[in-house]
């Protein structure tokens, strides 16, 4: 099965909802920033969260950034290593994120 979302794999996505395999274990930076997604569930073999800086426009590229309508994060996820501190930066004010690991 599918391991990694790769780097900008669902940037800009207008789907508002995904269901992501059991077999990932990264969701790279900006995977899927900017995207239209409502809520998602972080399979629970997860291991990190990803998330940049890029230096040369200031900013943090992270996993979900920008992803405005993104009210709820659900990670089930057991293996969690990491989540970049720009992963969730942008999206909804109001936005509920739960953890089963943390």
């Amino acid at each position: 099965g599918v391991k990694y979302m790769g780097v900008y794999s669902c940037t800009g996505a207008n789907f508002t909802s995904v269901k992501l395999p059991e077999s990932l274990l990264e969701i790279s930076s900006e995977a899927f920033a900017n995207s239209g997604l409502e809520s998602v569930t972080i399979p629970e073999n997860v291991i990190i969260i990803g998330g940049v800086y890029i230096e040369s426009e200031d900013r943090f590229g992270g996993a979900f950034r920008n992803s405005e309508n993104l009210k709820v994060v659900y990670i089930k996820s057991n293996a969690l290593q990491g989540i970049d501190p720009g992963a969730f930066l942008g999206i909804a004010e109001d936005s509920i994120i739960y953890t089963e690991s943390l």
